[in-house]
């Protein structure tokens, strides 16, 4: 899509076998598709959805300035200004799958939530490089 894009400020060439013709793909269209197609695998493969994902990542921002290390629902509300009841489901589906812990409270006061991982997402940021690593391939091959 992007050589496409592009399609204009290329030589168009020929086959010498069949005669059609065509526009080269230059390594710069693919480091271009590589940085686009990085944030959509990230995505595709976080088990979180976007906006869960954002919340957590507040959260994590939230909890790691205030130095406490635990949360509770009502800091995060008044915090982010949301509605209770989208932090309730968040809250619950981060709870479900692990990502936090609640570890003290009551129904009354509101219980206590810490986060289970810190290093989830950049783990998943960092094993998102297949692509990389193979344009790095295809420079190491055309130089040679």
């Amino acid at each position: 899509t992007i050589t496409f894009y592009h399609q204009y400020q290329r030589e168009l060439k020929t086959c010498h076998q069949s005669g059609e013709k065509y526009i080269e793909t230059t390594l710069e269209d693919i480091e271009w598709a590589n940085r686009l197609l990085r944030d959509v695998l990230l995505a595709k493969s976080d088990e979180l959805s976007k906006p869960i994902r954002s919340f957590f990542e507040m959260i994590k921002y939230h909890v790691k300035s205030n130095g406490k290390g635990v949360f509770y629902n009502k800091e995060i509300r008044e915090k982010l200004r949301m509605n209770p009841m989208t932090i309730n489901r968040y809250i619950r589906e981060l709870e479900n799958r692990s990502f936090i812990r609640r570890t003290g409270g009551n129904r009354k006061a509101g219980f206590e939530y810490e986060i289970a991982n810190w290093q989830e997402y950049t783990n998943l940021q960092s094993n998102i490089t297949a692509l990389d690593e193979a344009l790095k391939d295809l420079k190491l091959s055309i130089t040679v």
